[in-house]
């Protein structure tokens, strides 16, 4: 999943790079491993990352993604990390990631009470179109 992700990458594209459930993790990991680098460096260039509806503060996925505890979560300095989540989405496990990272800042929304976990929500807030085109304040 990961190649087929990273292909969608390259030099000319990905300043902001939102992932939503699944997605965040493969996103983060990519990130983790410098598939997806900073501006002005070899290869593509994020200066924001965008978690929506993320399961990284889940053990069982930190652990599949060989991620000890207690270690935290980590985005390298130069990339802003904005996670947005609904306390009603479960694969948020109802919280945010600060606890369990590092550079993270978390937003919480409310996407309704049909599926808080829907992508359209997400991305239908605010905060998730601030960050997005840089408004974020």
């Amino acid at each position: 999943m990961q190649d087929l992700v990273g292909k969608a990458f390259s030099d000319d594209t990905a300043t902001v790079v939102i992932g939503h459930s699944l997605g965040s993790v493969i996103a983060y990991d990519l990130i983790r491993q410098k598939k997806i680098t900073a501006p002005g460096i070899a290869g593509t260039a994020v200066h924001t990352f965008v978690t929506c509806g993320s399961p990284l503060g889940i053990s069982a996925v930190r652990r599949a993604m060989n991620v000890a505890e207690p270690e935290l979560l980590a985005m390298p300095a130069h990339i802003k990390w904005f996670n947005v989540y609904d306390p009603d989405d479960v694969v948020t496990g109802a919280a945010g990631l600060a606890l369990g990272a590092r550079n993270v800042t978390d937003i919480e929304v409310d996407n309704g009470n049909i599926d808080p976990h829907a992508a359209l929500a997400y991305l239908r807030t605010r905060p998730v179109a601030q960050v997005a085109t840089h408004h974020w304040s």
